[in-house]
C-alpha cells in the first residue's frame, strides 16, 4: 500500500503545480491539470492514513 500511496503522489503532484504555475502565468487553457493532480494526492494522503491506521491496530495487538 505504501507504494501505491508515494506513486500516486508522485504522479499527482507535478501535474498540479504545472496547472497551477500556468493558471498564473495567465494560460487558463491548462487549468483541466490543477484537479487532476489533487484527486490524486488526495487519494494518496487517504491511502497514507489507511496505512497508518492498519499498522498502529496491529502493532497495538502485538503487545
Amino acid at each position: 500500500m505504501s507504494v501505491i500511496h508515494f506513486l500516486l503522489h508522485n504522479i499527482g503532484l507535478p501535474p498540479m503545480m504545472l496547472g497551477l504555475f500556468l493558471l498564473i502565468s495567465g494560460a487558463e487553457s491548462f487549468e483541466f491539470l490543477i484537479p487532476i493532480g489533487a484527486i490524486l494526492v488526495v487519494l494518496s494522503v487517504l491511502l497514507f492514513a489507511i496505512n497508518v491506521l492498519i499498522n498502529i491496530r496491529s502493532s497495538a495487538g502485538d503487545r
